[in-house]
């Protein structure tokens, strides 16, 4: 199993807020009825940001730019990524739509793999979630400090391991800003935010991180998820 992770943000002549509610309401409806994407899909959720927070960098410049939603899709593999997008549907559908509220130049996509799409044993829509990305590689000695992960993981009640990202999907131009996504839940808002304060009190992370606070709401949900005849 792979995930597809597309961070996106407004265009300029579109406000925040119109953007989200475009997102979750038009955009996912659209989504929900594209056959053509829909029968290669295993799972879709729509995380909108409520905050951004750069840990770690210094003076230095943070190599990720700002964005306002993280759109997470599942796929069994690369070949079922492929036909999801390379079908009369989607380009009929789906594209047209998010060229009209969604800033092309600014949309950046990864492919990742990893366990974490199986860990997952509940669904919670609108619940709060921390994407914390950062460039530690594949091994132990690259995981944030253990101080960092327990503060992170103090009251999170759900959990995934760690989402390796294998290659830049769209734009070949720009340096990999991040090597993982952990990915973390909590009860509500106010208890994420409480984690985040207690792992910058016990000193910060190991290596540098954006930590997105994130609402999810699931489009497709793969409890749900029935397989199309292709």
């Amino acid at each position: 199993m792979m995930k597809f992770f597309v961070f996106g943000r407004n265009k300029p002549d579109w406000t925040t807020e119109d953007y989200h509610r475009t997102l979750l309401f038009d955009h996912a409806e659209l989504v929900k009825g594209c056959d053509g994407f829909v029968r290669h899909c295993a799972g879709y959720v729509q995380n909108h940001v409520q905050s951004l927070h750069a840990v770690g960098f210094g003076d230095g410049p943070v190599p990720f730019p700002d964005f306002r939603n993280c759109s997470e899709f599942w796929f069994e593999d690369q070949s079922a990524l492929a036909n999801a997008y390379d079908n009369d549907d989607y380009m009929r559908m789906l594209r047209p739509d998010e060229q009209r509220f969604g800033n092309a130049a600014e949309r950046v996509a990864y492919g990742g793999r990893g366990e974490a799409v199986r860990q997952r044993v509940s669904i919670a829509t609108g619940g709060a979630k921390l994407m914390v990305l950062h460039d530690a590689p594949n091994d132990e000695a690259g995981i944030p400090a253990d101080a960092t992960r327990n503060a992170l993981r103090h009251s999170a009640h759900r959990l995934t391991q760690a989402m390796d990202f294998v290659r830049l999907v769209f734009v070949e131009d720009r340096p990999l800003p991040f090597r993982r996504c952990d990915e973390y839940w909590y009860a509500d808002a106010a208890t994420l935010l409480e984690a985040m304060s207690a792992m910058q009190r016990d000193g910060g992370p190991a290596t540098p991180m954006i930590m997105a606070h994130v609402v999810e709401h699931w489009v497709l949900p793969p409890d749900e998820y029935r397989r199309r005849p292709v």
